[in-house]
């Protein structure tokens, strides 16, 4: 009886002991929130960082914190008291302590790791330069506010995403503000093989080289209800576009971009960029006057869609509106064009050199320009139930045909003017 005794304490405490460990391992699995702050935890996000496991929260309190942090690829959640709060975004700021190193490394971060509700402001000056280094990230960056960041040197950005060895970068990038900001590469987003979305961002005030607001070379990007208003780049005052990327640009507006060479709104070039806009509003965006043009939209090489868009205002040299060339397709659909202009050829529609070019239900109204004002093909062509009216030009004024083979019918040609010839169709 005593051994049976014995054997029933001894399992008692062997159980005692097992129920103890599984306690501590599900307490030690709660996610742990790090409070950073004056007065708090930690005074600097970096401390909070090192100190958090993967899923915890590191909480930022009002305040500047002027340091550089690296996640070393450690999944976490770095959130303001309140990222819907504009006042507390605003009193939240990161900038950096480094000139030569990002402010925020996110690299190889998985998708549970988000950054939300601050403010980052800087200024960096060595090559590639950027605030946020997102080499392989696949969280989110949200709410987030960046304005009056200031990035000189070749290849600089504010977000950079890109691989990271074979890891393909898939960011999510939704509801921020991007004001005010200067960078070589896309001052707002540049995304390098991404596969990525990016939703309901404002861009404004941007200054970049290629893309005023982002830059995407490569993999496939969706841009959702973004809003791009006075960016200025060389190509592509708010979007460029180039590489093999897929990319569809959905219920995005683009107001006063401007490029000093092509594509005042967008800049596409590549034979296997596929570029899908639909639900697009430009609005006064401008090419430049010594190159080719595009005032919203420049695209050479590739396949293009244009449905259900807008363009109402704006000049280039060539395309007033847009300008489409050596591509495999332009087909453009339920698009309206109205008061835009070129100082040489097609102030509404040109395009040059593309295999298939097909214009249906749209309408170019009140455009100017020196020839084939309203629309100017060079390709083969189907154009049909379009409304072409009240354009005027010198020489020509709806349609200028050049070459290939076209199929126009059941068009609208009404109140077109020409000093020269072909105030309706031209054949050449």
């Amino acid at each position: 009886m005593c051994c049976s005794l014995v054997r029933r304490i001894r399992l008692c405490m062997l159980f005692a002991l097992l129920l103890a460990i599984l306690v501590t391992a599900q307490v030690s699995s709660v996610p742990t929130t790090h409070h950073v702050g004056a007065g708090q935890t930690y005074a600097t996000i970096q401390a909070a960082v090192t100190a958090a496991a993967a899923g915890d929260t590191i909480l930022i309190h009002q305040g500047t914190y002027t340091e550089n942090v690296d996640l070393n690829g450690k999944s976490l959640i770095l959130t303001s008291e309140n990222p819907d709060d504009g006042a507390v975004v605003a009193a939240t700021v990161l900038a950096s302590a480094s000139a030569g190193v990002s402010a925020l490394d996110l690299s190889d971060c998985d998708a549970a790791t988000v950054l939300e509700g601050i403010t980052l402001t800087m200024s960096l000056s060595y090559e590639y330069a950027r605030s946020i280094d997102a080499a392989g990230f696949r969280g989110t960056i949200r709410k987030n506010v960046f304005r009056n960041i200031n990035h000189g040197g070749a290849d600089a950005s504010i977000i950079d995403a890109r691989p990271s060895g074979s890891t393909t970068p898939t960011p999510t990038i939704s509801d921020n503000t991007f004001s005010n900001n200067t960078a070589y590469y896309g001052s707002g987003i540049k995304l390098t093989g991404a596969n990525a979305t990016v939703a309901r961002n404002s861009f404004a005030g941007s200054v970049g080289s290629n893309g005023g607001s982002i830059h995407i070379s490569g993999g496939t990007v969706a841009l959702t209800s973004n809003t791009f208003t006075s960016g200025t780049a060389w190509n592509g005052g708010a979007v460029y576009v180039g590489g093999a990327a897929t990319v569809t640009i959905t219920d995005c507006t683009f107001d006063t971009n401007t490029a000093t060479a092509e594509g005042g709104g967008i800049y596409s070039t590549g034979t296997s960029v596929n570029l899908a806009l639909s639900n697009c509003h430009f609005t006064s965006c401008s090419g430049g006057m010594a190159y080719q043009g595009g005032g919203s939209l420049y695209a050479n090489g590739g396949s293009h869609t244009i449905y259900d868009c807008t363009v109402d205002g704006g000049s280039a040299r060539l395309g007033g509106a847009l300008l489409i060339e050596k591509a495999t397709s332009a087909d453009i659909r339920r698009t309206v064009i109205e008061s835009t202009s070129a100082s040489v050829g097609g102030a509404g529609i040109l395009t040059h050199t593309v295999e298939d070019v097909r214009i249906e239900d749209s309408e170019v109204r009140d455009c100017s320009g020196t020839e084939a004002v309203a629309v100017y093909y060079v390709d083969t062509s189907e154009i049909h139930r379009n409304t072409i009216e009240q354009n005027a030009s010198p020489d020509n004024t709806a349609l200028l045909v050049h070459s290939g083979a076209t199929n126009i019918t059941n068009n609208t040609v009404d109140d077109n003017t020409s000093t020269g010839g072909g105030s309706a169709v031209r054949l050449s």
